[in-house]
């Protein structure tokens, strides 16, 4: 069954059909929160509330072809919020967040998961999309519905913005 019709069915109430919908999406779901969270836990954490919040909410989708759009923002919200919890929390940055390849020690780790989260959210999401989770820029332009040349943008502005923010020019 194509997914619009299966979307369709979810939203009038079928639970079959949802469950179905978030099987189909579940590799990708997780993907998106690892490259976030970077913890295997809380990437599962984070798929469980962003798949009770999409059950919930899947009625006031309006067109359901955007479906699998529409659920990696939902993923994205909950992995962000969950960062920013955490941060209140613990008072210092996750150091989990950025890839070892990036940061050889513990100050520089430091220092650059503090800059990913001083810049702009738009382009924090496609660094972290990008070079966290490996996606292509085709990829991301497809899951955050926008064109591959504004991803082009975001990342160029990211990284001059994650440089600015480091005190590297």
């Amino acid at each position: 069954m194509d997914e619009v019709r299966l979307v369709q069915k979810a939203q009038r109430g079928s639970a079959a059909a949802m469950t179905r919908l978030l099987r189909r999406h579940y590799r990708q779901l997780y993907t998106v929160a690892w490259a976030y969270v970077r913890n295997e836990q809380d990437a599962l954490d984070v798929i469980q509330e962003a798949s009770y919040r999409a059950v919930v909410r899947v009625a006031q989708l309006q067109d359901p072809a955007l479906f699998g759009t529409w659920l990696t923002r939902i993923v994205i919200n909950e992995a962000t919020r969950l960062l920013a919890e955490r941060k209140r929390r613990e008072a210092a940055p996750l150091t989990e967040t950025v890839p070892a390849a990036i940061a050889t020690d513990a100050a520089q780790h430091l220092a650059v998961t503090e800059a990913l989260g001083s810049i702009d959210e738009r382009y924090a999401t496609v660094l972290r999309l990008h070079y966290l989770g490996g996606w292509s820029v085709h990829d991301v332009a497809g899951q955050l519905a926008v064109s591959e040349n504004t991803v082009k943008t975001r990342l160029a502005r990211g990284r001059a913005a994650l440089r600015e923010a480091l005190g590297r020019d």
